[in-house]
């Protein structure tokens, strides 16, 4: 019987040490608990992408307005110590938006479209960026001396737009006349206000003492009382009248400034006699004749 306790208490000890080896690995290493069934085990989140449009969003590039895109017109002029300044404005007549900076440069165009004027010259600094959104519009200055000995005559001005743009062409109206004995100055482009973005450009008024003075010259010179009347008094017209005219046109002398506001027009007739118009106004309310003289 010896021999069979013996190996009983051998197996006993050995269920023992297998059964403890056991509950120790269980409390050190728990195993998962139980999963329903049919129930997937939980996933770590996938990241998430950020949402459309989050973020600063960078607007896009605006390009400069180049002058296909810009409709130029007059909108005033007026003179001043021997001077004519002429406000010119360029609208954005495309769908985008465009910019614009710096300084343009003008000349006058002649019957044949070609350049009767010297290049302008700047009239200051470049001034700042102007952003034009469809149907905003800048503007500019620019002054022509009108005291002057030597004139040219168009009716239209080449704009060429700063930085390369191109160039446009902008009417002035028939008869407009620059003179040539200094340069003509332009100043820096900058926002038009939006008051004068539908101004319509007059052309009614007489902008140039000259063609003023020409005009009652030819009505003179017509036999034409009621064209005369409608550029001076009746008086005028009368001594105008009370004159016989040449029998050719006579070569007028170019208009000079006699005072502030003050042009005397010349016209010689013969040896020693001449015709004196003087013609009063400015350029933004127009030019009238105030009297004639017949003189030596």
């Amino acid at each position: 019987m010896r021999p069979a306790r013996i190996i009983t208490a051998v197996i006993f000890a050995a269920a023992i040490a297998i059964t403890g080896c056991s509950a120790h690995s269980t409390a050190t290493n728990p195993s998962p608990a139980p999963q329903p069934s049919g129930t997937a085990p939980p996933l770590d989140p996938a990241p998430t992408k950020p949402p459309s449009g989050a973020g600063p969003q960078m607007p896009p590039a605006t390009g400069r307005c180049a002058a296909s895109a810009l409709r130029g017109s007059v909108q005033g002029s007026d003179g001043a110590a021997g001077h004519i300044w002429y406000s010119i404005q360029l609208r954005n007549a495309s769908a985008k938006t465009c910019t614009l900076k710096g300084i343009p440069q003008v000349r006058l165009l002649g019957a044949q479209g070609q350049p009767v004027t010297a290049p302008s010259a700047p009239g200051g600094p470049a001034g700042s960026l102007l952003v034009l959104r469809p149907g905003q519009a800048a503007r500019f200055s620019f002054s022509e001396p009108n005291a002057c000995d030597r004139f040219v005559a168009g009716s239209r001005l080449r704009v060429t737009l700063p930085a390369s743009q191109g160039s446009l062409v902008v009417p002035l109206g028939a008869g407009t006349r620059f003179g040539t004995c200094a340069r003509v100055g332009v100043q820096a482009l900058k926002a038009s206000p939006a008051s004068t973005t539908t101004t319509t450009p007059r052309f009614d008024r007489i902008s140039d003492p000259q063609v003023a003075a020409d005009r009652l010259v030819t009505a003179w010179l017509a036999g034409d009382r009621a064209a005369a009347g409608k550029l001076t008094s009746q008086a005028a017209t009368d001594q105008l009248f009370g004159e016989s005219p040449p029998a050719h046109r006579p070569v007028a002398l170019p208009c000079r400034l006699a005072d502030l506001g003050l042009y005397v027009c010349s016209y010689p007739l013969a040896e020693h006699a001449e015709l004196s118009v003087f013609v009063v106004g400015g350029a933004s309310v127009g030019y009238g004749i105030r009297g004639v003289e017949f003189g030596d």
